[in-house]
């Protein structure tokens, strides 16, 4: 089974309001990416694309 790992810009409490989707907190680290991209998600599924695309429309988009 293949799936795709999405980091996220925002606060994971912020995203999870926004989708059904699991979203799991980013693990305390340093830089740039790491302070920036505080969450992520799997796409297990094609059923899931659009929930992702709003998601990162909605919440990590407007933070770019």
């Amino acid at each position: 089974m293949s799936r795709i790992e999405v980091w996220c810009l925002g606060e994971p409490d912020t995203l999870v309001k926004y989708s059904r989707l699991h979203i799991k907190p980013r693990t305390a680290t340093h830089g740039g990416f790491g302070r920036d991209f505080q969450a992520r998600l799997f796409v297990n599924d094609l059923s899931e694309i659009d929930s992702v695309a709003e998601l990162l429309h909605v919440v990590s988009y407007r933070l770019s």
